[in-house]
């Protein structure tokens, strides 16, 4: 997924995603077709295009830690923090550990888990 699409998605109200998106393909497609188009025309060259878009990414790079640090500043709310912890279960005779924080084991006998 590009970048632009992850932070729109990550930064824009859920009710107001499909617009942001639609205007973000519309302002990519329609206004740099439209710069290019009119700098060649002006200019017989893309160097001054090159000139503008070094500029813009100047621009993003100043503006980038401008970026608010968590979504909470943006919408109001946070999104719900999710922590995965992954374990290689442990086997100590006929015993499974599951690695887990709880005392749970499993007993294989005859091909089934038991829980223990």
């Amino acid at each position: 997924m590009p970048v632009e699409s992850g932070l729109l998605a990550n930064y824009s109200p859920r009710k107001w995603r499909g617009n942001a998106f639609g205007a973000k393909f519309v302002l990519s497609l329609g206004a740099s077709t439209l710069m290019a188009a009119l700098i060649y025309e002006f200019t017989g060259g893309f160097f001054w295009l090159f000139v503008i878009l070094g500029c813009l990414v100047a621009t993003v790079v100043v503006a980038a830690p401008l970026l608010p640090a968590d979504k909470q500043t943006v919408v109001g709310m946070a999104a719900p923090r999710l922590t995965l912890e992954c374990r290689a279960p442990t086997v100590s005779g006929s015993m499974v550990s599951l690695g887990n924080d709880s005392d749970e084991e499993v007993r294989w006998t005859g091909g089934q888990a038991a829980r223990n």
